[in-house]
């Protein structure tokens, strides 16, 4: 499991609360803009994103577990 660093981002939800957006899941919303990647491929990003911030909640123990709102286009 990657840890926030170089290689994740954080956004907030509405909560304010801070969820870490990987840079694959970035990258593949930049390249889904310009046609280079296709929907399947995105939405396997995404699934993948929100698994992994459903894990890393989790392992913290936090006593509420959040999909991080991945798939919100204005985080």
């Amino acid at each position: 499991m990657e840890r926030r660093g170089e290689n994740a981002h954080a956004v907030a939800d509405r909560t304010g609360w801070k969820h870490p957006t990987a840079e694959g899941l970035l990258n593949g919303i930049q390249e889904h803009a310009v046609a280079r990647l296709d929907d399947d491929s995105l939405a396997e990003l995404y699934d993948a994103a929100i698994k992994d911030t459903i894990a890393r909640l989790e392992a913290l123990g936090s006593p509420v577990v959040t999909d991080g709102e991945q798939r919100k286009s204005s985080l």
